[in-house]
């Protein structure tokens, strides 16, 4: 967007929704100074009024009380497998995390001050899901295993990728009516960095509570841990998530502040520890061809590292950009890629040497993806970097790929298991 298209084009109505629609940070920017040389303006007032308004519609917080009232829910939900007719396995690996999903889903319609289409139809969804879960074929009988040891290969990934879709449709409900938004989706991927650093705070808090209660009931020769585990632990792991997201709406009123920052902290870290990872890879002759948990290894580090890109990409802002942060950023798009590449080289080797199998489609899948969204990013940051400070290309890059990811698992959720007749 050139330099004071609002304030030029305030008769070309058409003209100013465009610009909103592609460029909404920047759009704002020019707006509120454009308000500021020209209040007056009626035109530039009502765009104000409409982004007031877009902007508080969740303005309503959730009460002390009602997030109390949640976690219990939840923590019942995820304790219902203790009651005698349902069946610990079944249960846990279908429903425990999508009930903390499901929480924080009920968190954020608590915000809202009337109900809308897009939430509606994302709770019909869920219900849906649910229900379709339920009658996914049982697991086999082997106790020692809730996972890879006791489900059918297409049902496991079925239901490893329920909680991954779940989390599509908590994006729903935190972004509302305006999920197609770049703001709103990167607002969502900010939320995400930073309801997990609460989280792991929050747990951090919650271990030093547990040393501590465990060390004064030893000392009246009361033995109280598994009834602590089952419980209070238990519990709180399914709820923290939630108090980390109350924590970041109420308390933080919704400001990022660690996510971004701990990128940038950790992505040169990151950038040293993958070259040193190639490095004593190739000396060791260790191969993904071969080795299946080297292969793991690297997958889980593909992960890693592009979350942490994108944060970092999330949590960029226009003015005082730092070179050493971009240079970074593109160098580890590019050990990314790297990784990438070397695990999709390895995965297609195994396709011609093994045969086709449920967890071979998944992973290749999924390696595809992400290897299209590192070169899409990639080439996005190398033009901005080489361009203007205006960073609103590349997050978009971030926000209009996150759908893929949503189709994915819904895809492997509901499409593999059929293909694969739930073997």
């Amino acid at each position: 967007m050139e330099k004071d298209f609002v304030q030029n084009n305030l008769a070309q109505h058409a003209q100013l929704e465009q610009a909103y629609q592609n460029e909404p940070d920047e759009f704002k920017a020019q707006l509120d100074n454009a308000l500021d040389n020209n209040q007056s303006c009626e035109t530039l007032s009502v765009w104000h009024a409409r982004l007031s308004y877009q902007a508080s519609q969740r303005e309503r917080k959730v009460s002390l009380i009602q997030l109390l009232v949640l976690c219990m829910v939840v923590g019942l939900l995820v304790k219902t497998h203790a009651l005698p007719f349902i069946d610990d396995v079944w249960f846990i690996s279908r429903y425990a995390p999508a009930s903390v999903i499901t929480g924080l889903i009920g968190y954020f319609l608590l915000t809202l001050e009337s109900i809308q289409q897009a939430v509606v139809i994302v709770s019909a969804i869920l219900l849906c899901c649910a229900m379709y879960v339920a009658f996914l074929p049982g697991p086999v009988v082997t106790p020692h295993n809730l996972y890879s040891a006791t489900h059918s290969p297409s049902v496991l990934m079925a239901l490893i990728h329920f909680p991954i879709f779940s989390i599509s449709l908590l994006g729903i409900c935190f972004m509302g009516e305006n999920w197609r938004s770049t703001d709103q989706r990167i607002a969502f991927v900010e939320y995400l960095g930073e309801m997990l650093i609460y989280t792991l705070l929050i747990l951090v808090g919650g271990i030093v509570l547990t040393s501590l209660t465990m060390i004064l009931f030893s000392n009246i020769d009361l033995n109280i841990e598994d009834w602590y585990f089952n419980y209070i632990i238990v519990i709180g792991l399914a709820t923290a998530p939630i108090v980390g997201t109350y924590l970041y709406d109420s308390i933080n009123h919704r400001k990022t502040t660690f996510a971004p920052l701990l990128s940038n902290v950790f992505a040169p870290l990151f950038l040293i520890t993958i070259i040193a990872y190639f490095i004593a890879t190739v000396t060791s002759g260790r191969s993904p061809f071969t080795d299946r948990d080297f292969l793991i290894t690297l997958n889980g580090l593909l992960l890693i590292t592009l979350a942490i890109t994108v944060l970092s990409i999330s949590g960029k802002k226009d003015a005082g950009r730092s070179r050493l942060s971009d240079f970074v950023n593109i160098a580890l798009l590019v050990a990314t890629l790297a990784l990438n590449a070397a695990a999709l080289a390895a995965i297609l080797y195994r396709w011609s040497d093994e045969g086709i199998t449920v967890n071979r489609v998944v992973v290749t899948g999924a390696n595809i993806i992400v290897f299209f969204h590192l070169i899409g990013l990639l080439w996005t940051y190398v033009v901005q970097s080489r361009g203007s400070q205006n960073v609103s290309n590349l997050k978009r890059a971030v926000a209009r790929y996150l759908p893929v990811y949503t189709v994915w698992s819904f895809v492997v959720l509901f499409v593999l298991p059929l293909v694969f007749k739930y073997q």
